[in-house]
């Protein structure tokens, strides 16, 4: 029996590492076209081998990300490697943790098939930073649902470093159990007390984050947000299901299930500034990945309408990014 669990572990790691190696691949090949950041990226990395203190300096990217980035492109010339690189790194250490958050191979594979559709294309082909600083939160979180929030703290620190929106998911994946009334009481405190000052607190973020004062300026500010996306939808279903079977579902899901609720209650508070709600929304949407792999232990009840979500919300990523026409050539 010892044997067999040896050999499903490392059977499990091997693939793991596969689909490293296969996101490393999409990078470099760029199978679907280039995503529209691509070419910010290929400029960064051109310019940070030229001038590596002055891009420090004048960078509108966050100092984690123009230290680690810019060592990798003074070592390697070519932009699509050092871009494949940093995606290699950015998944592998996603898969990683995953595989702490669970041993049931059937469901990291599951939350693998989840992240692949919905995010992969936004955050490793596109918000590379983002994909960065997304990794090390996954890492940070276990380890505070693991009582070892000194680690949680110094590995935050380091996401900001590599992207300033992640900042504000912090918080909450410290938070301590909550009941459920609790986790809803909480937020409509937070989406109440932000709503009130939702003015005052942009104004305080462009002052000290001039990349924030960018965003808000260069159209994206200006793009309305529509409050019932159908993109929301499968987010719905799974809280109303999570709070629901709230006393069903282990105490990782729950944790999940509550921070999601804070993430819609500041995307609510903050909707008339599309910076910060869709920013903050992308950072909090992500952790459903680490829901649906905790999923493992629960009972069919519970595991069901996990499935639909999953296929909901692959059905509209497909259409986003394809339909849509994300990608360019």
């Amino acid at each position: 029996m010892r044997e067999l669990k040896i050999i499903k572990f490392k059977k499990t790691n091997a693939a793991l590492f596969i689909l490293s190696i296969s996101a490393f691949l999409i990078a470099v090949l760029q199978p679907f076209g280039y995503s529209p950041d691509y070419t910010n990226y290929e400029f960064f990395f051109q310019q940070v081998r030229i001038d590596f203190l002055g891009q420090l300096k004048e960078s509108r990217f966050e100092p984690g990300f123009i230290y680690f980035s810019g060592w990798l492109a003074k070592i390697f010339t070519s932009d699509l490697l050092v871009y494949g690189l940093l995606v290699f790194l950015s998944i592998a250490v996603k898969l990683f943790f995953l595989k702490r958050f669970s041993n049931n191979a059937y469901y990291i594979y599951l939350a693998c098939i989840f992240y692949a559709f919905k995010f992969f294309p936004l955050h490793e082909l596109t918000q590379l930073r983002a994909s960065l600083a997304v990794s090390v939160m996954m890492a940070a979180l276990y380890f505070v649902q693991n009582e070892k929030k000194a680690v949680g703290v110094a590995l935050c620190a380091l996401a900001f470093s590599f992207h300033y929106s992640s900042g504000i998911l912090f918080p909450f994946l410290f938070l301590p159990r909550l009941s459920r009334n609790m986790a809803l009481g909480l937020a409509l405190a937070v989406f109440s007390t932000l709503y009130l000052i939702s003015h005052y607190a942009v104004d305080i973020a462009s002052s000290y984050f001039p990349v924030f004062q960018m965003y808000q300026f260069s159209g994206l500010g200006e793009r309305a947000i529509n409050r019932f996306s159908p993109v929301f939808f499968p987010e719905f279903f799974m809280l109303a299901f999570g709070l629901y079977f709230w006393k069903s579902i282990n105490d990782g899901m729950r944790h999940i299930i509550a921070i999601q609720l804070l993430g819609f209650a500041i995307l609510y508070a903050f909707i008339e500034f599309p910076v910060v709600a869709v920013r903050g929304r992308e950072f909090f949407s992500v952790l459903w990945t680490l829901f649906i792999v905790q999923a493992s232990d629960c009972k069919n009840k519970i595991k069901f309408p996990i499935y639909i979500f999953v296929v909901a919300s692959i059905t509209l990523s497909l259409y986003q990014y394809s339909y849509l026409v994300f990608f360019g050539r």
